[in-house]
């Protein structure tokens, strides 16, 4: 009898079985949500306006990660996406493709405490200083989503903290707001190639994960956001990835199709006179204010360059001048925050929208 028909149809099989019982296994904590202790009963948010798809710790958080040089490296691959961040004299890199699995990395830059946080739902990347109150502290997620963005906690007070703005909304933290540190999405060969010297997180986590494929595959061509929002805004399409800016006046977004094909855009948001560069090197956006010791600036982009029209010193795209009578000055960086405009507009929902 010839059985190798029905040996080649048991992965597919039990690949079905797995996917049922996740299936289950969401919609059991949908419907009874696991205690929670958060220490105050006081929230920022309407709590009834808060999924609950997973329970606290099925998406593992990692601590201290395992880095490796630049050179040679085969993961992850020159077309992946990465996080990059420059900081206390460090840079690092960390695959999206890790960062799908686990949201939260607790990581350490040369003595300082660092947490990098990626809401795989949103496409927001958001990097904050790993401290409370002076004290180092460690993050996780709470497998809780509001406006469909990440919930995280603290393990020391236990109060639960928004990805996308570092606040804290529930707990005895309350009120209080992360440090965010600067951070790009990039490609990985971009990233290589202006830093050299960076170190890229390791795939070897101690978790067993498929860092080769992407969990929510399609998602990001899709319509779909899978979880419930305040008020859904019609203004760009869902999925449209936007640099959001946000000051105590007022705030904005740019699409970045529209950033890069204006190369640099002097703005305002309320009192805040900024300008939101194209960044060549990284594929990316950065913002910067456009006050300098007292002085407002207007930039525009000559022969692929950077310079402001006040005094024609060039800029590079770290907000440096390299040339002329402004040489060595630097501007001061601004938050923006990257993703997709349906969560950015969500937590906005006042948020101006810039247009070419």
């Amino acid at each position: 009898m010839d059985l190798s028909g029905a040996k080649s149809r048991k992965p597919f099989f039990y690949l079905i079985v797995l996917l049922g019982m996740l299936l289950v296994y969401a919609a059991y904590f949908q419907l009874n949500p696991p205690a929670r202790t958060v220490g105050s009963v006081k929230s920022l948010v309407n709590m009834s306006e808060i999924s609950t798809p997973l329970p606290e710790g099925a998406i593992p958080e990692i601590n201290n990660p395992k880095f490796v040089a630049a050179q040679g490296v085969t993961y992850p691959e020159d077309k992946d996406l990465v996080v990059g961040v420059v900081y206390n004299g460090v840079v690092k890199a960390y695959p999206v493709k890790i960062l799908n699995y686990h949201e939260v990395i607790n990581d350490n830059f040369s003595g300082k405490p660092v947490t990098v946080t990626y809401c795989a739902l949103c496409r927001i990347p958001a990097v904050y200083e790993g401290k409370l109150s002076g004290k180092t502290a460690a993050f996780r997620v709470t497998g809780l989503l509001y406006n469909s963005n990440d919930i995280l906690v603290d393990v020391e007070t236990r109060s639960y903290w928004q990805q996308i703005t570092g606040q804290a909304i529930i707990g005895n933290a309350i009120g209080k707001n992360l440090t965010r540190i600067p951070s790009e999405m990039t490609m990985w060969a971009f990233w290589k190639v202006k830093y050299p010297d960076t170190l890229v997180m390791s795939s070897d986590t101690g978790f067993d994960r498929d860092y080769g494929t992407d969990p929510y595959g399609g998602y990001e061509e899709s319509d779909d956001t899978w979880y419930s929002l305040k008020k859904a805004d019609k203004r760009l399409w869902t999925k449209d990835i936007v640099y959001g800016v946000s000051f105590n006046d007022g705030s904005k977004a740019y699409p970045k199709s529209n950033v890069t094909h204006a190369g640099v855009i002097n703005d305002m948001i309320g009192k805040n006179k900024i300008a939101i560069v194209y960044d060549k090197d990284l594929d990316s956006v950065k913002v910067f204010s456009r006050v300098l010791r007292g002085t407002e600036l207007n930039f525009e982009t000559i022969d692929n360059r950077v310079v402001d029209t006040n005094t024609r010193s060039v800029w590079n795209y770290d907000g440096v001048a390299t040339e002329g009578p402004m040489k060595s000055e630097k501007l001061r960086r601004i938050d923006a925050t990257y993703g997709f405009w349906y969560v950015w507009s969500a937590f906005y929902p006042r948020t101006a929208v810039y247009a070419v």
